[in-house]
């Protein structure tokens, strides 16, 4: 019997090394005060049947498999039964961990990077990098070291594969591609299921350590003070932007007895051959404001499409000639150029920057980016 008094059915034998992301502790962080379980309520009139329809709507994996563990001894267990209203709502208060399955089958509803250092800012770098190609991640305080990263995806959830390269891919533009990400499989089986399992976020007896809670970026990477709030405005991510991420960057798995993945093809107005669509309007009209980002968003894209450093200099120095700046400031310098487009080559950026000043006027409703971002149907369809 647990110490919480509840009885899993183990699927596998208990094993203390099961899960040990879940139950490894660290100490609770200083100076953010108690956020007990009733805090991350604050603000909010959700009844607890309405608390845990949402976390089962937004935290969604195998609804017939799980995993736990006794809070005392560690001692973990697989539970081959339904994820009921019981298990989520003891997670929720701490008496009984939920360890979700990422993976049923081969689709799931979330991958998750995680950090193990302390140090924020590579956590902080990928959530900037999901951004610049229209994929909005959240970070979470894990309940042992360091920090978790999550992206969710609407049902029926999306390939494994999918998520998983596109999520290696953006942990290799920030310089971080050996951060494990969950989840570990292409698809669920027994034998080695266990590894795509990983503690659910607010965690009971982790909340008043500010730990397993969700955290504003925004705000000094305090925890959202209405978490249920915070849960409820999440933005999923759908299969087709992971489809033109991977033929935007020509995505490849890695190693010869890997599957391939299959990509739908597409007749859309996007970057898969030649610039997006956004570049190629910058570069046709020129800029009024924010000339050297343009530039080096610019920069970026041509470095993307395999047009040589020179070229790129020559290109970008007949586009400067179409600026009209505004306020009586000068069209940017050749020096200017050169110097962003030396930084756009040298570290070789990928995202486009949609959400950007210099990039946003210039978008298009035939891009599947801006799709994602707004909603849109694309023109003629």
């Amino acid at each position: 019997m647990s110490s919480s008094g509840i009885e899993p059915q183990c699927l596998l034998s208990s094993n203390p090394m099961l899960f040990p992301d879940a139950y490894n502790t660290s100490p609770a962080l200083p100076g953010l005060g108690a956020l007990g379980n009733a805090e991350t309520m604050r603000g909010t009139k959700r009844k607890a049947h309405e608390k845990v329809k949402l976390f089962r709507q937004v935290i969604a994996g195998h609804k017939e498999v799980y995993g736990t563990y006794d809070v005392e001894t560690g001692s973990a267990c697989v539970v081959n039964k339904h994820v009921s209203y019981e298990v989520i709502f003891w997670h929720l208060q701490g008496r009984q961990p939920y360890v979700i399955c990422l993976l049923d089958g081969d689709r799931t509803r979330t991958a998750v990077a995680v950090f193990d250092d302390e140090d924020l800012r590579p956590p902080t770098e990928f959530v900037a990098a999901c951004r610049g190609y229209g994929i909005l991640a959240y970070v979470e305080r894990r309940k042992s070291k360091g920090y978790r990263v999550w992206v969710f995806f609407p049902e029926p959830g999306v390939p494994s594969a999918k998520a998983r390269l596109v999520m290696q891919h953006l942990l290799g533009e920030i310089g971080h591609p050996s951060t494990d990400v969950f989840p570990k499989q292409d698809s669920f089986n027994t034998s080695d299921g266990h590894d795509s399992f990983i503690l659910a976020p607010l965690f009971g007896r982790a909340v008043p350590e500010g730990r397993t809670v969700f955290l504003d970026l925004g705000n000094g990477a305090k925890p959202y003070p209405n978490q249920w709030d915070f849960l409820d405005n999440i933005k999923s991510v759908s299969e087709a932007l992971l489809d033109d991420i991977i033929r935007v960057n020509k995505l490849n798995r890695r190693g010869g007895d890997q599957a391939s993945i299959a990509v739908p093809s597409t007749n859309h107005k996007v970057c898969t051959i030649g610039l997006p669509i956004c570049a190629q309007r910058i570069l046709a009209e020129g800029v009024a404001q924010n000339q050297r980002f343009a530039c080096f968003r610019l920069a970026v894209s041509l470095q993307q499409a395999g047009l040589p450093h020179d070229m790129a200099i020559r290109v970008l120095t007949a586009w400067a000639t179409k600026n009209k700046p505004k306020d009586g400031k000068p069209i940017i310098t050749h020096e200017e150029i050169t110097e962003q487009i030396d930084s756009a080559y040298a570290k070789g950026y990928r995202g486009h920057r949609c959400n950007q000043p210099a990039v946003s006027p210039f978008c298009s409703k035939d891009c599947v980016l801006h799709r994602e971002r707004h909603g849109n149907s694309p023109s003629g369809g």
